[in-house]
């Protein structure tokens, strides 16, 4: 079972499994604690209300402090494995995963979003962290992640990505220099092109900002907007210095 005092002392292993460094974990923590302490406090693993306040954890409690429950959040968005994987590393059973994880990625959400570290959700809320924004130069791209084959014949090919040649989802996002995400879509089938995917959204921007993209979104001229898109290389001579980004 993996338990976070015994883990932190290896950045590498905590990188690996968590994406973030030492430093960054206990940052989050601190401000993951009193959520995720509160609301424990009073419901338990499946969310169901205590008859009275908990005031400390059971001997047996699998992962008795925020740290651990933040860890154990963590490795399962991070390594996208299979509930019941994930139950039998934490001696859980899969509907106590499963009840655990929509608990905790909520007040994951809460913290992030009291942090002011939460993405925008809509069009709107873009531009309001454009406008705030010290860099002027930005990332745009769809992603994709893999998701588990749905039983329905039809449902299936809604959710087939012949570009990732898997059964995928899809957001469109928007990043700074420093890879923060600023904005994510809402979720849409693996199929979906990503100019149609863009084009559904109807982003707007503010005037004056760069934006990164590939060719995936060729035709894509926003007012106001410059476009920074790479260049196929030519057959033959190299390509020249201004047409590379």
């Amino acid at each position: 079972m993996l338990k976070y005092d015994e883990i932190k002392a290896n950045e590498r292993r905590l990188l690996a499994l968590t994406s973030l460094k030492g430093g960054e974990f206990d940052y989050l923590l601190k401000h993951f604690s009193p959520i995720c302490e509160r609301y424990f406090r009073y419901h338990t693993y499946e969310g169901k209300k205590r008859k009275l306040p908990a005031f400390k954890p059971h001997q047996d409690e699998k992962l008795p402090t925020s740290s651990d429950k933040l860890l154990f959040l963590l490795t399962y968005l991070k390594g996208n494995q299979l509930q019941e994987f994930h139950g039998a590393v934490y001696d859980l059973s899969q509907a106590k995963v499963s009840s655990l994880v929509k608990i905790l990625q909520r007040l994951l959400d809460e913290t992030l979003h009291k942090m002011g570290l939460s993405p925008a959700r809509d069009s709107e809320g873009l531009v309001k962290q454009l406008q705030n924004h010290p860099d002027d130069t930005f990332n745009h791209d769809a992603t994709e992640r893999p998701i588990e084959r749905k039983t329905d014949y039809e449902a299936q090919k809604e959710d087939y990505s012949g570009k990732s040649k898997a059964h995928t989802s899809k957001n469109e996002i928007v990043s700074d220099q420093a890879s923060e995400l600023l904005y994510v879509s809402p979720t849409y089938e693996g199929k979906t092109h990503d100019k149609a995917l863009l084009d559904e959204e109807q982003l707007t921007w503010i005037v004056g900002i760069k934006l990164r993209q590939d060719t995936g979104y060729q035709g894509y001229n926003p007012a106001g907007v410059t476009i920074l898109q790479p260049t196929k290389k030519p057959r033959g001579p190299a390509l020249p210095t201004n047409k590379k980004k």
